[in-house]
């Protein structure tokens, strides 16, 4: 795959993004892709009827049994994709697809190919390599070593072979079955029963048992062959469908020497998993040529199975890949998704930040110490590359800091002395905004257990109104024009006379142009809800201010407190409403999953955030847990796959696009910068930031990481202006 290209501001997240890139430079990630070509046989009087239509002059009768076998094999196509899809999500292939498809079969290269306008011979375009035959053939510059299955296990379980896919490099996994109809099927079922009946007993028990003498031995084996092959008779009489199956795997590589370790490597794999395999040398002409679509011919193995021992082999699903690209209007068409992370198999993993035309609202859904952390500063970091991109992020317990000051963010810690207030009345008299102070101060009041009268709020909007005329912007202002004592002595907490003053009663200052903002709510918690949850409140409120159509993440960790908020959580609901308008989407983070499933709120949350990511959870298991599981709308399966990941490496994703289980696949640059979450990183990263240096290089250097830009980066990041940063810059890999 393409690891796409990207613009950074920060030094910082233009070398975790080059240390991704240059894992895909690897080779360590592949694509799969899953193929089903049907071909049709047709019978030896078809094809003299076929004959006569091309050669025989004007004879009716080949012309119309020609179209009458093309609308045969039509009908039965269609009836066979009618028939998958109720169990399976399949699409037809263009004439495009199918060209390109084609080509890399015969060929093995990827690269895209036009699909010829005028008529041209189509072997002569598709075949455009030369190939060379014998023990190892070659095609073009391309090593090729067939793997040959020959027999299975006694029984087959779906997906029998999806380890295969686990093979890195390039590979085309091919499955040939050739169906029977129900006579020839039971005639080729006579045949085996006829060879292991011959072997139950040797001429001299063939000889007694003519002169009636009983048999005094028996070869068991054949007698359970023979028993096997009865059965699968009885099953073919019945309408079972049977066939044929050749099964290769095919490996290509630049080098002899790679492509036949890579080859003994998979046999090696296949054969612990009970399966014969071998290497093919005299027979791998023949096995390519039985590989490619439509080749019904050559190298017909003749194991008879059934279709549904077909169906357990075959790896037709192919796997969900995300979205590589943001399905939204308000992004250029195109635009890559910001996060790749990795999936079984090796495969790329594009993250969604969007679902149904917009922004994506996502929920984080797990126990502590899972790995919730180091996933929300990945996804900070790779959302500055986005262009115009910006970053506001509510955290708890400092567990954003290093990742936060790597980026050059605007770190704010509520609640301690020398934070700058926030300024509540810094917008009144604007559009709406005396509107939503009156409903925020009455929700206020609310956790004071003081309900407005209808002469309080005319009071309150009254003193708003005023104040915002006279440029008042400071909670103590409002409160001397609130002429309510019981209403101005609730105020004046917040006032800088009050215990609160130093969190709420600020003056309207320059917020700056920092793209990534960053608010530490630790030192709110402290002081009850009555402080805390209003600060939240009024902080979202002026995110939601900021978001005026540039891309907007938004991310809220512990969002529990509001989710479950009595008081404004109907606000915040109405909220989440709006954004996706605004080109902004909100990740909450939350471990009170029992919490959230008991909610009032639960299925509003549900259809406000479609998205979800569930860290691993081995007490998913247990019987409250997994109900909790289940009214999020997980099946009994998915709650198995999050009980069973790795914490701190794998994470399930689910939405109406998909699901996938997934992991981060982080280099030892991200994971110094964005998995450095603990208290003692906290304090040693203090201790940096007083030096004055870059912090980000300083953090590696302490890590033992001062030369890892080397390794990542082969030549060095230059530093390109970006029109959207107003006093930013951007780092970008210089291209070879």
């Amino acid at each position: 795959p393409n690891y796409p290209e990207r613009e950074f501001p920060t030094h910082a997240a233009a070398l975790v993004d080059a240390e991704r890139r240059a894992a895909f430079g690897s080779e360590r990630y592949w694509v799969t892709k899953s193929r089903l070509y049907l071909s049709h046989y047709f019978p030896a009087d078809a094809k003299a009827r076929f004959s006569s239509a091309f050669f025989a002059g004007s004879s009716s009768e080949g012309a119309s049994a020609w179209h009458y076998e093309i609308e045969r094999f039509r009908e039965r196509m269609h009836a066979f994709g009618d028939a998958l899809s109720g169990v399976a999500r399949v699409r037809r292939l263009n004439s495009a697809e199918l060209f390109h498809d084609l080509h890399m079969c015969l060929t093995g290269l990827e690269h895209p190919i036009a699909l010829p306008i005028v008529p041209v011979h189509v072997d002569e375009v598709l075949a455009d390599q030369t190939f060379f035959g014998g023990l190892y053939p070659r095609v073009g510059q391309l090593h090729i070593r067939p793997v040959a299955i020959n027999s299975y296990p006694a029984e087959t379980i779906p997906q029998l072979l999806w380890f295969v896919l686990n093979e890195r490099g390039r590979m085309r996994f091919t499955l040939r079955w050739i169906p029977l109809d129900a006579v020839t099927s039971q005639r080729h079922g006579n045949q085996v029963r006829g060879q292991w009946a011959r072997r139950r007993q040797g001429l001299l028990q063939i000889i007694l048992a003519a002169m009636n003498v009983p048999r005094t031995r028996a070869n068991r084996y054949a007698d359970e062959m023979v028993a096997d092959a009865e059965e699968a008779i009885a099953l073919a009489a019945s309408g079972r469908p049977f066939g044929f199956l050749s099964e290769w795997a095919l490996i290509y590589d630049e080098d002899a020497g790679r492509a036949d370790l890579k080859s003994r490597e998979l046999v090696r794999r296949l054969q612990n998993a009970g399966i014969s395999a071998r290497v093919e040398d005299v027979n791998a002409v023949e096995a390519f040529k039985g590989s490619q679509p439509g080749n019904g011919w050559s190298d017909v193995s003749r194991p008879l199975i059934s279709a549904i021992n077909f169906a357990h082999l075959a790896l037709v699903s192919e796997p969900w890949p995300g979205t590589p690209t943001i399905d939204s209007p308000y992004f250029p068409s195109g635009t890559p998704a910001p996060l790749v992370c990795c999936s079984a198999g090796h495969a790329p993993f594009w993250l969604p930040p969007h679902s149904g035309g917009g922004l994506l609202h996502m929920l984080i859904i797990g126990p502590t110490g899972a790995g919730k952390s180091v996933l929300l500063a990945l996804m900070a970091m790779a959302w500055t590359g986005l262009r115009n991109a910006r970053t506001r992020w509510i955290d708890l317990d400092y567990s954003s800091f290093v990742a936060a000051h790597a980026l050059g963010a605007d770190y704010r810690e509520l609640g301690n002395e020398g934070t700058r207030a926030l300024c509540l009345l810094e917008h009144a008299g604007a559009s709406d905004e005396n509107q939503f102070l009156l409903t925020f101060f009455t929700r206020l009041f609310v956790r004071w257990q003081t309900a407005l009268s209808a002469e309080q709020q005319e009071e309150l909007a009254r003193s708003i109104e005023l104040g915002a005329s006279q440029g008042l912007p400071r909670i103590r202002l409002l409160a001397g024009l609130v002429q309510d004592l019981l209403l101005r002595r609730i105020l004046n907490q917040y006032s800088e006379a009050g215990p609160w003053g130093h969190i709420f009663d600020g003056e309207p200052g320059d917020r700056g142009e920092n793209r990534v903002r960053v608010y530490e709510t630790r030192g709110l918690t402290a002081l009850g809800e009555r402080a805390a949850a209003p600060a939240l409140e009024w902080l979202l409120h002026e995110i939601e201010r900021e978001c005026t159509g540039e891309p907007m993440l938004i991310i809220v960790d512990e969002a529990w407190r509001m989710l479950n908020d009595p008081v404004s959580s109907e606000w915040f609901y109405a909220a989440l409403r709006t954004l996706r308008k605004r080109n902004a989407g909100i990740v909450m983070a939350t471990q009170s999953i029992t919490e959230i499933a008991s909610s009032s709120y639960c299925n509003l949350l549900l259809e406000s955030c479609p998205a979800k990511i569930f860290l691993p959870n081995p007490e998913a298991r247990g019987d409250q847990v997994r109900d909790s599981y289940l009214k999020l709308g997980l099946t009994r399966r998915q709650i198995e796959i999050i009980a069973r990941a790795t914490p701190r490496a794998q994470y399930y994703y689910t939405s109406p696009l998909g699901s996938r289980l997934f992991n981060l696949d982080i280099g030892p640059i991200a994971l110094a910068l964005c998995g450095s979450t603990g208290h003692p990183d906290l304090r040693r990263a203090r201790e940096l930031l007083t030096h004055g240096d870059d912090f980000a290089q300083a953090w590696l250097a302490e890590r033992g990481l001062a030369d890892w830009e080397e390794r990542v980066c082969p030549k060095p990041l230059r530093p390109t202006p970006i029109r959207s940063f107003l006093d930013g810059i951007a780092l970008k890999e210089r291209q070879p």
